[in-house]
Formats: structure tokens, C-alpha cells, sequence
């Protein structure tokens, strides 16, 4: 009798539920969830997912992460929990597919940490630097395929600011070390990493050369991805305008999909553009295709036909997010978005009712220092379509009922429209998905959210078929218990294999985050 009690004991203090189609994870602190990402292999084949978050309770004076790992199936959930003092911070999280790499400023005992944990939440590798030497190892950690992290850190020499690039293998040793530096002559004196993209054989690094840190524009770098050594450097300035990079991957055949917007000048500043770019690389930098649209002759115009905006605020701005090879057409995909200002956020009654309004929605980025705060609200989509060798064909408006609205506080308040889109984007705000195959044809659909509601969905729009949108029955939303007190403040559809989709509810006023699988069909 007694060991049944004991096992009912531990199974009540166990904050992890799994059973079939719906994970929970329970006593997360209302202000630090961190999201849901998807494991996948070098195929691209997804193989779970992973997330983190400060639990409630700890003891007095430290702060408590749970680095939580599932299956596809969501059947097993492995943990690592990482104890900190109040007053550290948790700066870097990078998944390379094997390992999770977290990095974190221990203030109090004057040190920065790095550690690798596997999926079975079992510690791998692990390196402290003290603070006086921190400046050898601060920077950007991005991942390989599984073989280890590459970290990214400023270098200034002499007037001149460049960044050293090094490779780490899975236990947080060293294994190579290059500098990039711009040329004592040139007139370029500022290089700076955007993006880092990693295959089995290359290294791409979208890099940011510049006479000074205002005035840049854009290349494309290849490296062998085993050495580091530079096989290619393309300079995307065509004399008339030079690309802003949004989006980069690798196609199926090994080029280079790069996306993004332009500027119709040598050197962009990353506020405003002027039009959109498509631009395929092979893996030895050869140029496969390069087409642009202007906004204001193809685009601009739609949005003034179908925008339902009000507000005091920006003009109304389009942020790419993904680019789609499907059936002879290259599809540019991205939602509008605008940024209103919200009334004085000095005080008083709008105050306390807009903290009341952002504190039962749960939608809201940043914290209240007085700034005055604004509302990012995130609009239409809009495709733009381009036949195979790069011709410009429509633009295609697909309207939503309801726009999603997120309150803004600092520091992101004071970011530019496309850096906080980049950064709402980040966080999950953006209601677009990802493609997935239809099950029906096995062709591209683009999968979507609409967070606009208490109980949002999740559906998907069909490209060949004049982009006709069907709503998927989601049968295990009931399971998450979407009450009036359990609104739902972080909503994401992520990739799982064949029609199946991992659907994530966080319900910041009860603390829980959830994931349940949906079919598609």
C-alpha cells in the first residue's frame, strides 16, 4: 500500500504529462516561455521537438530552467534542469539537431558558461571563462548538422571591425579558427555575419560589408563546411540596387535560395526597400537565377485595395518569409504588417486598462518602463508569383477576417519596422507556418495560424488551386481545456511527418504549454 501511495505521489509532482497526441508541460513562470522547435535529422525528417522555460518555484535567490525534449509521437518527454542565480541570465539557446548548446552570464561569480545537453537530457560538454576574458568568447552560436556549433565574435583591429569565425565539435572543443578581417586598402572597413547556413558540405555566411556601420550592403559567402576554407564570395550590388537578406535556405539539389527585399541604392540601411529579390546560388557560387519586383509598380497598390487598418502609425509594410518552388512557379510568401502607436503610456486610465488587456490576452513582447509602447499588428498575406525563369506574374492578396495585435514595450519599441518584424517573428507572432505536402496530391500547401480568436486554427491554402483555404478539424484542441481563464498567448503549428502537424498552446495565466497532433486531412 505504501509504494502505491509513493507512486502516486511522484506521478502527481511529475510536471510533465505524456499520453497519446497531447504533451503538457505545468509551472512555468509567467514570464520567461521560450517557444517550441522542432529535432530534425540531416534529411530535414522531424524527429521531435525541444523547448525551455524558468519554472516557478526554486529556491531563494536562484532560478530554475527545465530543457525539455520529446518525440515525434510525443509519447516520452526527457529533461535537463539547469539551476542559476537570480541574477544570471540565459543568452544563447542553439539546437544543431543532436545537442542543445546553452550559453549563460553567471554575474555573481564573474564567469560565462557554455554547455551541451543531449535529447536524453544528459550533459555532454561544458567550458567557463571568467569575465575578464569574456571578450574571447563573446558572440553568435549557430548550429551544425549534428557535428558540432559555430560561434561567430566581433574583431576590431585598428580602426577596422571584422569577426573571427570558429568551429566547436559536440563536447565544446575547438576545432578550427579563421579570421575575417576587410583588406587594410579597401574601402570597405566593417564586415559583419547576418545569417549562417550549414549542409553536409558547405558553409554559407550572409555577410554585411560596409564602409561604415550605417552604409553596407550584402554578400554571399561559401566555405567548405569540413575546413572553413572560402570556395566562393558573391557580391549581390547588380549597379542599381543591392538586396536586404530575409530568408536563406538550401534547395533540394544543394543551391542556394536566398530572398529578401532591396533597396534601390549601394548601400541599404534596412528601413525602408523598394522591392523584393529572388536570387539562387549553385554550391559553387555560380549565379542559377536573379529577378526582382518593385513595390511601389506590383505591390504597393494591392495593399492600398485591401488593407482594413486603422490607427495612428507607420505606413502599412511587408515582411518576407518564405520562398516556394512549386509546379513551375517560384511563390514569394509574407504578411503585411503595421506598427500604431498606442496612447500616452504615461500614466492613468488608458494605462491600466491596456496592462489589464495585454495581461488576459497574453499578447505582448517587452517590459513597461514608461516608454511610450505600440501595438504590432500583423495583417494580410500576400504571395507574389514568379514563372521558372524568373518572370514577374501577380501579386495575390489572401485576406484574413481578423488581424493578430501584440502589444510592444522596450527594449523593442524602439526597434525599425523590419527588425521587429524579424524579432516578432522570432517569438512566434507571425501567423505563417511553413509548406507541407497536401495529402491529398502530394503538392506544396502553405500551412497557417489564426491567433486572432480565443480558440485559434489552423489551416492551409493550396497553391494550384487559386489558393483555396481549408480549415483542419483540430480534435485535441478540447484536450487543452481552452477556458475563459486559459487563454492562449503563444500559438504555433510546427512540422511533423506526412499529413500530421505538432500544434503548441502556452496558456500564460495557468502556466502551461502544450502540444497535440493534428492530421491535415
Amino acid at each position: 500500500m505504501m509504494k502505491k501511495c509513493a507512486l502516486i505521489a511522484a506521478l502527481l509532482l511529475y510536471k510533465s504529462v505524456s499520453f497519446a497526441q497531447v504533451t503538457e508541460f505545468n509551472d512555468i513562470s509567467q514570464r520567461d516561455f521560450n517557444g517550441v522547435f522542432a529535432i530534425r535529422d540531416q534529411k530535414e525528417n522531424v524527429m521531435g521537438y525541444y523547448t525551455y522555460y524558468e519554472v516557478e518555484r526554486e529556491n531563494k535567490g536562484m532560478r530554475l530552467y527545465e530543457f525539455a525534449f520529446t518525440d515525434k509521437n510525443l509519447g516520452t518527454v526527457k529533461k535537463y534542469n539547469l539551476s542559476i542565480h537570480k541574477s544570471a541570465e540565459i543568452n544563447t539557446v542553439v539546437f544543431n539537431d543532436k545537442y542543445l548548446l546553452i550559453s549563460y552570464d553567471d554575474i555573481k561569480n564573474k564567469k560565462i558558461v557554455f554547455t551541451t545537453i543531449s535529447t536524453e537530457g544528459q550533459k555532454i560538454g561544458y567550458q567557463e571563462y571568467e569575465v575578464a576574458k569574456r571578450k574571447n568568447v563573446e558572440g553568435d552560436f549557430y548550429p551544425s548538422q549534428g557535428d558540432g556549433f559555430y560561434l561567430v565574435k566581433p574583431n576590431i583591429v585598428k580602426g577596422r571591425t571584422g569577426y573571427i569565425l570558429q568551429k566547436y565539435d559536440n563536447n565544446l572543443q575547438e576545432q578550427w579558427t579563421q579570421e575575417v578581417m576587410p583588406e587594410v586598402k579597401s574601402k570597405f572597413q566593417y564586415l559583419s555575419v547576418e545569417d549562417l547556413l550549414v549542409s553536409n558540405d558547405r558553409l554559407i555566411i550572409a555577410q554585411n560589408t560596409g564602409i561604415s556601420v550605417a552604409k553596407y550592403r550584402l554578400n554571399i559567402i561559401g566555405h567548405d563546411a569540413k575546413s572553413g576554407s572560402k570556395v566562393f564570395d558573391y557580391e549581390t550590388y547588380d549597379g542599381e540596387s543591392t538586396p536586404v537578406l530575409n530568408a536563406m535556405r538550401f534547395e533540394d539539389n544543394g543551391d542556394i535560395l536566398v530572398s529578401g527585399t532591396y533597396e534601390d541604392k549601394e548601400y541599404i540601411n534596412d528601413v525602408n526597400f523598394d522591392g523584393l529579390f529572388i536570387l539562387k546560388l549553385s554550391t559553387e557560387g555560380k549565379k542559377q537565377l536573379f529577378t526582382k519586383v518593385s513595390y511601389k509598380e506590383k505591390i504597393q497598390q494591392v495593399l492600398k485595395e485591401t488593407s482594413r487598418s486603422n490607427g495612428i502609425g507607420s505606413k502599412e509594410k511587408f515582411f518576407l518569409e518564405d520562398v516556394v518552388h512549386e509546379g513551375g512557379s517560384y511563390y514569394i510568401i509574407g504578411e503585411t504588417f503595421k506598427k500604431n502607436y498606442q496612447a500616452s503610456n504615461a500614466g492613468g486610465v488608458f494605462k491600466l486598462v491596456q496592462n489589464v488587456k495585454d495581461a488576459v490576452t497574453g499578447k505582448w513582447i517587452g517590459y513597461d518602463n514608461g516608454s511610450a509602447a505600440m501595438t504590432f499588428e500583423i495583417m494580410d498575406y500576400m504571395v507574389v508569383r514568379f514563372d521558372e525563369q524568373g518572370n514577374y506574374q501577380e501579386t495575390k492578396p489572401l485576406l484574413k477576417e481578423k488581424y493578430n495585435k501584440i502589444s510592444v514595450y522596450a527594449p523593442y519599441n524602439g526597434f525599425g519596422g523590419l527588425r521587429l518584424a524579424r524579432t516578432m517573428r522570432h517569438f512566434g507572432w507571425f501567423d505563417y507556418g511553413f509548406t507541407s505536402k497536401n495529402p491529398q496530391d502530394g503538392k506544396n500547401v502553405l500551412v497557417c495560424t489564426d491567433q486572432s480568436d480565443r480558440k485559434p486554427d489552423v489551416y492551409y491554402y493550396e497553391l494550384d488551386n487559386q489558393y483555396r483555404k481549408r480549415t483542419i478539424n483540430l480534435r485535441h484542441r478540447s484536450k487543452v481545456l481552452l477556458d475563459d481563464d486559459a487563454r492562449v498567448s503563444y500559438f504555433r503549428v510546427l512540422r511533423n511527418e506526412g499529413d500530421q502537424v505538432a500544434v503548441v498552446y502556452y496558456q500564460r495565466k495557468i502556466k502551461k504549454a502544450s502540444i497535440t497532433l493534428e492530421s491535415l486531412k
